[in-house]
């Protein structure tokens, strides 16, 4: 039946939930993959060509979304679907559902992915092909790993059923059912005797902790992200998946709220404060100003006073030139005086 395998052959997982009973509400729109965030270095490749994902572009059919190590990347489908792409992965558009009804796939080539996808209209499908696995949905949530010797398939609500595929065809004897909290992980050992003895792969509940960590991988999606799709999908992750019940939710968004509505506060406070240094400073150097000018002043009165107290002291000393210079003068006239008058006491009488 088979060949010696080099790799692990394909398996079909068809996911089951209730479908929509009326598809009238549809809109083409609801089946487009669109960019909601990205993490580190995420490309998408269109024809070939390699560019960054944008936030918010639209995939087209046989688009591929690429991620580096520690990067990520989460795709909303309408808004019905998120799918979140870890680091090291490789998924392309393989189909994309343009009627009403249809089908649309993704293939993973390598990585890990995330998926919920909630409430389909009635004849649509949702798949995600691996090399070894290909998971059909009608709307559940669940995470596929393709890694290099095996294939790990965990369902966190809902139930799937995984089927090999031989030559492109499903092995439906095969069929295996994976429900809430358990998990397939097949090698190439395990799928060879399911496809050859055409029985059931075994399934293994997950520990309290196996899934305590994969709700926390989910909640690190954002939650704008989640908050974009509708109604049924978002509870679909918050109650089924993240165990948050309605309480609990409005609870979250009180308390995020506070802690927004503090923030605004002490923001405000420091505004407010940043001000009154601001004004404080202003004053301050108001009033710096203003000694300047009081010093300037009292310098230009003291050096007035000084020329004042110069020029006076000039004038007095002039003056006491003058009169010593007066002096002089009237002593040395006197001084005249009485030599002449000696004089004209010492000539003869005749």
């Amino acid at each position: 039946m088979m060949r010696q395998m080099r790799r692990l052959p394909f398996i079909v997982i068809p996911f089951i939930v209730l479908a929509q009973l009326s598809c009238g509400k549809a809109k083409l729109a609801d089946f487009v993959f669109t960019v909601q965030s990205s993490i580190g270095t995420v490309k998408v490749v269109s024809q070939g060509v390699a560019r960054a994902a944008s936030i918010g572009e639209a995939l087209a059919l046989g688009d591929a979304v690429i991620t580096d190590k520690a990067s990520t990347a989460d795709l909303l489908y309408g808004a019905k679907g998120l799918v979140r792409v870890y680091e090291n992965s490789n998924v392309r558009i393989a189909s994309l559902q343009e009627k009403m009804a249809g089908d649309t796939s993704l293939t993973m080539q390598s990585g890990k992915v995330y998926v919920t996808v909630s409430k389909l209209v009635k004849g649509s499908t949702f798949r995600v092909n691996t090399p070894t696995l290909t998971i059909a949905v009608r709307g559940t949530s669940f995470q596929v790993a393709a890694e290099p010797q095996r294939m790990r398939v965990v369902v966190l609500n809902g139930t799937v059923t995984v089927n090999p595929v031989v030559a492109d065809t499903p092995v439906v004897e095969a069929a295996t059912m994976v429900e809430k909290n358990q998990a397939l992980v097949v090698d190439e050992k395990a799928m060879k005797t399911a496809i050859e003895k055409k029985q059931a792969i075994p399934v293994v509940t997950l520990k309290a902790e196996e899934v305590e960590a994969l709700r926390r991988e989910v909640k690190e999606i954002k939650p704008e992200v989640i908050d974009k799709l509708d109604v049924e999908t978002k509870k679909e992750i918050k109650r089924e998946v993240l165990q948050v019940t309605e309480d609990a939710d409005a609870s979250a968004s009180r308390e995020a709220e506070d802690r927004l509505q503090a923030e605004r506060d002490a923001k405000l406070a420091k505004d407010k404060e940043e001000q009154g240094k601001r004004d404080a400073g202003l004053k301050d150097g108001q009033a710096a100003a203003a000694r300047d000018a009081a010093a300037r002043q009292a310098a230009l009165e003291k050096e007035k006073r000084d020329r004042a107290q110069e020029a006076a002291n000039a004038e007095r000393i002039r003056a006491e030139q003058e009169r010593l210079a007066r002096e002089a003068a009237e002593r040395a006239k006197a001084e005249k005086e009485r030599k002449e008058k000696e004089r004209a006491g010492n000539v003869p009488s005749l």
